[in-house]
C-alpha cells in the first residue's frame, strides 16, 4: 500500500459557490450605484433564492442591499408621484390666479388711461371699450369695478367661488385717492 492519499478530484477540491447569491449580490450592488435602484428589486429576489445554498455571503449582502435599494425606488416613486399631483394642482388652481392678477393690473391700467384722457373716472368697466375677455378674471366671472366715495376706485375678482364679498375674494388693485379725480363719490357698481 502506498503512503500517499489518492488525489483528490477536481470537484472535491473546488469551493463551494452560490451563484444564484453572487448574481442577487451583483445585480443589487450594479442596481444601487449605476441605476438609482432599478435593478435592486431583480438583486433583492435573486439573493432570497441564494440564501437556500451554502455559502451565503453574498445572498445576505444581495439581499440587504437589495432591500435598501428597492425600498429607496419605492420612495423615490412615490415623491415623484406627488411632486407630479402638487405640479398638476398648481397648474390648475394656480394660474387662473396669476391669469387673474395680470388681467386684473391690465384692466387697472386702462382705467388709469381713461382718467388721464377723460378728466374723470369710468362709471363701469364697459365705459373702457375694452375687449370683453379683458374683462374677465381667470375663473371665468367678470371682474368688479368700483368707484369709492374717496374718489378712487377698485378693480376686484369674486375669486374661484365667483360670489361676491367671500373670503376668497381678491383684490386686483385699488386707486389711491391722491391719484384720482376727487369729484367722484359714486356706489359700486356690479359687473360687467
Amino acid at each position: 500500500m502506498s503512503q500517499f492519499a489518492a488525489a483528490p478530484s477536481p470537484s472535491e477540491t473546488r469551493p463551494a459557490s452560490n451563484s444564484l447569491g453572487f448574481a442577487g449580490f451583483l445585480c443589487s450592488t450594479i442596481g444601487l450605484v449605476c441605476t438609482i435602484g432599478i435593478l435592486c428589486p431583480i438583486g433583492f429576489i435573486l439573493s432570497l433564492f441564494g440564501l437556500r445554498k451554502q455559502p451565503r455571503g453574498f445572498a445576505i449582502a444581495g439581499t440587504i442591499i437589495g432591500f435598501i435599494g428597492s425600498a429607496g425606488l419605492l420612495i423615490m416613486s412615490i415623491a415623484g408621484v406627488l411632486a407630479f399631483a402638487a405640479i398638476a394642482s398648481i397648474a390648475q388652481h394656480g394660474l387662473p390666479f396669476v391669469h387673474t392678477v395680470v388681467d386684473g393690473a391690465s384692466l387697472y391700467h386702462q382705467v388709469e388711461l381713461y382718467r388721464q384722457s377723460k378728466g374723470t373716472l369710468p362709471t363701469t368697466i364697459a365705459d373702457l371699450q375694452v375687449d370683453s375677455a379683458a374683462t374677465i378674471d381667470g375663473w371665468g366671472h367678470a371682474f368688479r369695478y368700483q368707484l369709492n366715495p374717496d374718489g378712487s376706485f377698485t378693480i376686484y375678482s369674486d375669486g374661484p367661488d365667483g360670489k361676491q364679498g367671500t373670503v376668497d375674494d381678491i383684490p386686483a388693485l385699488s386707486s389711491s385717492p391722491e391719484f384720482s379725480s376727487p369729484k367722484r363719490t359714486s356706489q359700486p357698481n356690479g359687473p360687467v
